[in-house]
C-alpha cells in the first residue's frame, strides 16, 4: 500500500464540505466561478487556442490547474513531465493525469503549480507541458492576472466560510512537502477490507510558534476517517514556520495542504 500525492483536480472527483456556488462576471475571455470548495478561473477552448482552469484557494501556495486541449486517440493515462515555468525546489517531480472531458470533446491535462509558477506564467506569456505520450502543449496566459485579481473577493469569502479570515502578513510556510511525510504504514487499518483508495485535503490551524492546533477537512473522498488519519499524521510530524505580522512578530494563522491520496495496492 501507498500514500501518494496525485495532482488531479479534486472538484472532479472528491466531496466539497459546505457547497455554495455563484457565478462572476467575466474578465476579458476568463471567468471567474465561485466554486463550492475554489475560485475557479476558466478560459474555453477555442478552435484555435487551448483552453485554461485554474483552482484558486486560500491558505495555499499549491494550485491545481488544467490545461483544455484537442481530443486524442490517446486514452487516459498518467505520466510524469516536464513543466515550464518550473518549480525549482520541488520535492515531487511534476506529474499530469490525461483525460477525456464527459462530452468527449477535449481532453484535459491536469497538474498543480505554485503560485511562484503561475506568477512566472503570467511573466513569460505562457504554460508549457512536455511529455512523451502527452506530447508538447502550450497555453497562452494574457489576461490571467486581471482574473486572479478580480478572484480576490471569492478567494477572501470562501476563507470566512471555512472559519479562517486572514489575519496575518506573511503565510506560514512548511518546512518540507507536508504530503512528504506520510508512509505506507499510515492507511487507516480499519479501513483496509472496505475501501481501496480515499482522499482528504486539510486545513490546518497553526498557533504562533507553528505548531498544528486545530485541523478540518475541506474536501473528502472516501471514508471520513482518511480525513482524521491525515491531520493525525500531519499534527504528529509536519513542520511549519509560523506566520507573522506585519512587524515580523509571529501570529498563529491557517494552512490549506494539498490533497493527500491514500491508495491501497
Amino acid at each position: 500500500m501507498r500514500i501518494k500525492a496525485i495532482p488531479i483536480i479534486i472538484g472532479l472527483l472528491a466531496s466539497p464540505i459546505g457547497a455554495q456556488t455563484t457565478v462572476a462576471p467575466k474578465v476579458g475571455r476568463w471567468t471567474v466561478d465561485y466554486a463550492p470548495s475554489s475560485c475557479d478561473i476558466v478560459r474555453a477552448r477555442t478552435a484555435n487556442r487551448n483552453g485554461l482552469s485554474i483552482q484558486l484557494r486560500p491558505h495555499t501556495q499549491i494550485h491545481e490547474v488544467t490545461l483544455l486541449v484537442p481530443k486524442t486517440k490517446q486514452r487516459d493515462f498518467r505520466e510524469l513531465v516536464t513543466v515550464s515555468p518550473a518549480e525549482v525546489d520541488a520535492e515531487f517531480p511534476p506529474e499530469v493525469q490525461v483525460s477525456t472531458t464527459p462530452d468527449k470533446m477535449d481532453q484535459r491535462i491536469a497538474t498543480s503549480l505554485t503560485h511562484k509558477q503561475i506568477s512566472s506564467a503570467i511573466s513569460m506569456g505562457e504554460i508549457t507541458v512536455d511529455g512523451r505520450k502527452t506530447g508538447r502543449v502550450t497555453v497562452m496566459t494574457a489576461g490571467l492576472d486581471k482574473a486572479i485579481n478580480a478572484s480576490r473577493a471569492c478567494i477572501d469569502d470562501l476563507a470566512k466560510r471555512w472559519g479562517a479570515p486572514r489575519t496575518w502578513a506573511v503565510d506560514p510556510t512548511p518546512v518540507r512537502d507536508p504530503r512528504s511525510v506520510f508512509r505506507a504504514e499510515d492507511f487507516p487499518p480499519a479501513l483496509l477490507d472496505a475501501f481501496k483508495k480515499g482522499m482528504a485535503r486539510v486545513l490546518l490551524r497553526l498557533d504562533a510558534a507553528g505548531k498544528v492546533n486545530g485541523c478540518k477537512a475541506i474536501e473528502l473522498a472516501g471514508d471520513v476517517r482518511f480525513a482524521d488519519r491525515t491531520c493525525e499524521v500531519l499534527a504528529k510530524r509536519g513542520q511549519f514556520k509560523p506566520a507573522t505580522n506585519e512587524t515580523g512578530e509571529a501570529v498563529p494563522s491557517f494552512l490549506l495542504v494539498p490533497p493527500v491520496h491514500f491508495i491501497l495496492e
